[in-house]
């Protein structure tokens, strides 16, 4: 693909779902309201980790998405396995409990017309409550904080990147993001970013992230198999 052509066509979303009945509208329609009319659709595939509250109603009446039957566990392994399905040269994802803001995809897309170097752009992200308490969650995450989105579901990335540095490892419960993240600035350098918030991240009483004991020890694991890297090749 030639970067300076790229339109919202060229790009496949991914979101991964496992019993979020109550957010994956929100999620869905968020993602299909970034393309202007007259432009390609993005292609959007939702892959449902077997939810058993209506999920898959909820999501069967857009006739335009693709619906996936989730057969790997876990978040790293439901987006590694749409991963296999993207044909397109970009890729994106959103949560199930988070939302794209109003035009974030265009604004992404022609901030890589204008660096067509750089693997991946993301912006800001806003943390918002979707539940009526903040326990357990890192003062990072609280609702109403922002900060530079260095998560899957605020960037636009080259699907070429995932050739370079691989999928995400599903033995990681939490994790998996960081430790991709990681392995590709480490491989390509760093993402690029926009001024802008384009994700609207929901903060949820007992989400993956809130597992904080868990959250702590993948991301040390994270950063011995960094150090690890970094003296392999200091050593070539």
């Amino acid at each position: 693909m030639k970067i300076e052509t790229a339109t919202t066509g060229d790009v496949t979303v991914i979101i991964a779902v496992k019993n979020g009945a109550e957010t994956i509208v929100r999620a869905i329609e968020s993602v299909l309201a970034q393309t202007p009319r007259g432009r390609p659709q993005s292609r959007v595939i939702v892959i449902d980790g077997q939810s058993t509250d209506g999920t898959v109603d909820q999501i069967r009446h857009y006739p335009n998405i693709q619906i996936l039957d989730q057969q790997s566990k876990g978040l790293a392994g439901a987006r590694n396995e749409a991963l296999a399905d993207v044909k397109t040269p970009l890729v994106a994802f959103c949560d199930s409990d988070d939302a794209w803001t109003p035009g974030s995809l265009l604004k992404k897309l022609e901030h890589m017309v204008k660096v067509p170097s750089s693997w991946a752009i993301s912006g800001q992200v806003h943390f918002e409550a979707t539940a009526t308490s903040n326990s357990g969650l890192p003062a990072r995450r609280l609702s109403g904080t922002e900060h530079r989105g260095v998560t899957p579901g605020a960037m636009l990335i080259k699907r070429s990147a995932f050739d370079a540095v691989g999928r995400f490892d599903e033995t990681l419960k939490i994790g998996s993001d960081a430790d991709w993240i990681v392995r590709a600035v480490q491989t390509l350098g760093p993402q690029d970013f926009i001024d802008m918030v384009v994700l609207e991240k929901g903060v949820r009483a007992g989400s993956l992230s809130t597992d904080i004991a868990t959250y702590k020890r993948e991301l040390q694991l994270i950063a011995r198999r960094f150090i690890e890297r970094s003296r392999s090749h200091g050593q070539k």
